[in-house]
C-alpha cells in the first residue's frame, strides 16, 4: 500500500525504496513495480534473480538508452553463467 500511495504522489525514487522490502511478493509483480518506477534496470536485476529470460526480453522492448545497454549486460551476463 505504500508504494501505490507514494508512486501516486509521483516519488518515484522513494517508491522504489519499498519494492525491495516487498520481499513476499511474487518477483513478477516486483519487475512490475520497478518499471513503474521507471528503474527498467532494477527490474532486469530481479529477472536474472529469477532466471526469467522471457521477462528480461520484455524488459529488452521496453527499454531504451542506458537502460537498454543494461538489460543486454544483464542477459548477457545470465547468458554466460548457464554454459
Amino acid at each position: 500500500p505504500f508504494f501505490n500511495e507514494i508512486l501516486g504522489a509521483v516519488n518515484t525514487r522513494v517508491a522504489a525504496l519499498f519494492v525491495v522490502k516487498c520481499v513476499t511478493l511474487p518477483y513478477k509483480d516486483r519487475i512490475e513495480m520497478f518499471v513503474k518506477c521507471g528503474l527498467i534496470g532494477k527490474a532486469a536485476e530481479e529477472a536474472s534473480r529469477a532466471r526469467d529470460k522471457e521477462a528480461l526480453l520484455e524488459l529488452r522492448a521496453k527499454a531504451s538508452g542506458k537502460d537498454a545497454q543494461e538489460v543486454e549486460r544483464v542477459i548477457k551476463m545470465m547468458e554466460g553463467g548457464k554454459k
